[in-house]
């Protein structure tokens, strides 16, 4: 807390966070939506009446500097603080973004954001609804106006992993070794990337996913190894496993593969794994709450090497893990 704020009560919520992250609308649910928390679980419900009901755009004072962040920054005393916005909004604003203009910011994710006037917002009086984006809010990025924002997760994040891995292996073979050729190197690397059309690629990258199991299950710290491919489909992803197995197994039979994720699927993990016999494709994951869809007509067996495919929605069956963990502690 930089301000002289103390009680939480009346601290200032953003704005720009409320609305998109938290689902906050004024007209339509006079704040959080309480109908819709009670439907994805009724334990969420819970929260709307102790959380906040009002939230406030950027140009509005949230507070004062206070003394010991004043000393601790070495800044005057009472220095008006703003309420905060997203930093990819604020870039936006220091893009010069205004109706009519895309502004794209790159970092961990990437958001793409335009502004709108209310006036071009309303049909029939009612605000109008822009489908397949992550979300419009008034005021989020310039009071006045609507913000609307589409994002792509992690691809920052993906794009420096990438370029690092490469830069490393070509700074390797050359015996590059000084600061200045990493960084030139680099920025030329980083450029080829983020030019070539996303719609039209099928990009080679790295994951983390491989190393995240390691952690999370040590018995298989060090034994998978992953890589990825971003192709140009809106939502919907694919893990392609190769497992090989014991040799005192001799012979991997599809079957009984098939039969044990049936198995899982009914009975463990019935709420993370679903079992699939119809044929799939990316758009029939998309909603589907499972952290994988196991497809059971790709599963493939050569000698002792045991091939699976699962599907998923990565950010929807993401939040329903998140759920998961709400439950386990509000318990």
């Amino acid at each position: 807390m930089r301000t002289t704020k103390i009680d939480i009560s009346k601290v200032y919520r953003s704005r720009c966070a409320a609305g998109h992250k938290a689902l906050w609308h004024n007209k339509d649910f006079n704040g959080l939506p309480f109908d819709f928390l009670a439907k994805v679980d009724h334990l969420l419900s819970r929260f709307r009446e102790t959380l906040y009901k009002e939230t406030y755009t950027s140009d509005v004072v949230a507070g004062a500097l206070s003394p010991y962040w004043a000393e601790k920054l070495g800044l005057q005393e009472g220095i008006p603080i703003a309420v905060g916005a997203f930093d990819a909004h604020m870039g936006a604003v220091g893009n010069g973004i205004k109706p009519g203009m895309l502004s794209r910011i790159v970092g961990t994710s990437t958001c793409d954001m335009v502004v709108a006037p209310y006036e071009s917002m309303l049909a029939d009086g009612k605000e109008r609804l822009i489908k397949g984006i992550c979300g419009q809010v008034d005021g989020s990025i310039i009071p006045g106006m609507y913000g609307l924002e589409a994002g792509q997760s992690a691809v920052g994040d993906i794009f420096a992993n990438f370029r690092d891995w490469f830069s490393s292996m070509i700074m390797e073979g050359m015996k590059w070794n000084t600061t200045e050729s990493r960084k030139q190197l680099n920025d030329r690397i980083y450029d080829m990337l983020t030019a070539r059309a996303a719609a039209l690629n099928i990009v080679p990258t790295s994951t983390g996913a491989a190393k995240a199991i390691g952690e999370v299950i040590p018995s298989l710290k060090g034994k998978i190894i992953g890589s990825a491919i971003r192709v140009p489909t809106p939502n919907g992803s694919l893990c392609h496993f190769v497992a090989e197995l014991p040799a005192k197994q001799n012979i991997c039979i599809t079957e009984e593969v098939n039969d044990l994720f049936k198995k899982m699927s009914a009975s463990k993990y019935k709420h993370i794994l679903e079992y699939a016999d119809e044929a799939l494709v990316s758009s029939d994951v998309v909603g589907n709450p499972h952290s994988c869809v196991f497809d059971s007509k790709l599963t493939t067996c050569v000698g002792n090497n045991a091939i699976v495919v699962g599907w998923y929605d990565n950010e929807w069956g993401y939040s329903n893990r998140l759920l998961d963990v709400i439950k386990l502690i509000v318990k």
